[in-house]
């Protein structure tokens, strides 16, 4: 019965968010950013992906998951004018999970036939690349060349 419950708090959620005024969307509208395009692209391709990855014989589920995941970020660029960033995109989204993964295979020091290394870093290289695409490069290109975007993290020590 839980599983139901966050279900519905989950859709509940969804819903307020979708039928909010557009002035309540942190300046999506004002800006030209269509990250949330982008985002939205990548958690349909990653819940394809698991989702075939779990079931059987499911393969073709798994792989256009996996086409979404690489190619969804890309096209919603062009569809916006912007090849470049869609260009760069791809190279995030291919190049991303490769760095990643030969990462992860050099720290990992399991001496397994399959260390979990690549994969972890495969993923987390993924996830670093979709975030500097809805980040960094999702936004229209009309926008005030003046002003850059950068992204940044932080620590407190």
């Amino acid at each position: 019965m839980r599983p139901r419950r966050s279900l519905a708090a989950v859709a509940a959620a969804a819903s307020v968010l979708a039928l909010a005024p557009p002035a309540a969307h942190a300046g999506i509208d004002d800006e030209g950013w269509y990250g949330y395009q982008v985002l939205g692209a990548d958690l349909v391709g990653w819940g394809l992906f698991v989702g075939g990855a779990s079931a059987r014989k499911r393969d073709e589920v798994m792989f256009a998951g996996f086409g979404l995941i690489i190619l969804g970020g890309p096209i919603i660029h062009a569809l916006h004018g912007n090849y470049l960033r869609g260009g760069l995109s791809v190279g995030l989204r291919v190049g991303g999970p490769v760095l990643g993964g030969v990462i992860g295979l050099a720290l990992d020091d399991s001496k397994s036939f399959l260390p979990a290394g690549p994969f972890i870093g495969a993923f987390v290289g993924s996830l670093a690349a979709s975030v500097v695409d809805i980040v960094v490069l999702a936004y229209d290109k009309d926008e005030d060349p003046s002003a850059p975007r950068v992204l940044s993290f932080g620590g407190h020590f």
